[in-house]
């Protein structure tokens, strides 16, 4: 039987409790997740072993979440990394600015599991 390798996810968040419960899910459906707190961090992981798909919050303690989408996206990377950012602040100008910085798409933090498992999946197959 061939080993299909797990998409891997880089959680992007400084609320420990988003990154344990986005790593907890994401594990369960069959993602290889690494979490970071700061966007720093996430930066530099993605720079040393880029993923196939980071979720960003837009809130981060250090640079904003539209930085690091941005930093991400002038990155020298051999496949597009799909850039999901996720915010409480659901709102037409917060999606509006997420594209425009460069995300692939903008989730609410408000998710169900389903829909968020659901819409990986949609955009790393886009991706492929």
């Amino acid at each position: 039987m061939i080993e299909v390798e797990k998409p891997s996810v880089l959680v992007v968040d400084d609320d420990w409790i988003n990154r344990e419960l986005i790593q907890t899910v994401l594990s369960k459906a069959g993602y290889q997740v690494q979490t970071v707190s700061t966007g720093a961090q996430g930066l530099e992981m993605i720079a040393q072993n880029p993923p196939t798909l980071v979720i960003l919050d837009l809130r981060l303690s250090d640079i904003d979440g539209l930085e690091v989408c941005r930093r991400i996206r002038t990155l020298p990377t051999e496949r597009h990394i799909v850039v999901i950012i996720m915010s409480a602040m659901d709102n037409e100008a917060t999606r509006t600015q997420a594209i425009a910085a460069g995300a692939d798409t903008f989730l609410s933090k408000l998710f169900t599991v389903p829909a968020l498992i659901a819409k990986l999946n949609q955009l790393i197959a886009s991706a492929g």
